[in-house]
């Protein structure tokens, strides 16, 4: 059976894209990936070392050659190590899902904060990791961000007026979701922030890309 690798966004718990991965079940043998520091506390958090050991984490499941279907942080992991060489594998095999790839915010005045800061999480709060997040995950964030000028990305579904992300530049194609009090456009992917028929025209139209690379 075909693997789908799944990447969640900041702040979320992998739980946050469970029904997006019950969508391909069956056809895929679905594996949720946690992005570095999701589980536990920034004792020594250092980029240069985050980055190298999550570049080596997924490169161990990258071996099976997986599909890859990666939302907002997770996509900005991602397009850092398709930039600069880290990872050899086939961008046409990826998708991503709000992709938090050009900020639109001045992230690095967080240099400022303690290392745990109250922050407001784009997520819903049934899929956020704590009530908090920590400086680090919005500096990594803004330090990926600065320079990913790719002139080819994944296929790409985003909101057009999404308030963290800046859309110029990338190919994509617009979703028009619900939305929430709290975090009103870049939401976790789930059938309940969808308008009408639009989650299923979604998964719809990823297994049909996904059909096309086999």
């Amino acid at each position: 059976m075909k693997k789908l690798l799944i990447l969640h966004g900041l702040n979320n718990k992998v739980e946050a894209l469970h029904e997006l991965g019950k969508s391909f079940a069956g056809e895929f043998d679905v594996i949720y990936m946690k992005l570095p520091h999701h589980s536990e506390g920034p004792l020594s958090f250092n980029i240069k070392t985050t980055l190298k050991n999550f570049r080596n984490e997924l490169s161990d499941v990258l071996i099976d050659d997986p599909y890859i279907i990666s939302y907002s942080l997770g996509c900005t992991y991602l397009q850092y190590f398709f930039e600069k060489g880290l990872i050899d594998f086939t961008l046409e095999k990826v998708i991503y899902l709000s992709p938090a790839l050009k900020t639109k915010f001045n992230l690095a005045r967080l240099r400022f904060l303690p290392t745990y800061f109250p922050l407001p999480s784009f997520s819903p709060k049934e899929f956020r990791l704590r009530s908090f997040c920590y400086w680090g995950q919005y500096r990594m964030l803004f330090e990926l961000t600065k320079k990913l000028e790719l002139n080819h990305y994944p296929k790409t579904f985003a909101d057009p007026e999404d308030e963290l992300i800046r859309l110029e530049g990338i190919k994509y194609r617009p979703l028009n979701r619900e939305y929430l009090s709290y975090g009103e456009h870049h939401l976790s992917f789930h059938p309940r922030y969808f308008k009408n028929n639009e989650w299923e025209e979604l998964i719809r139209e990823i297994k049909v890309r996904f059909q096309e690379e086999t």
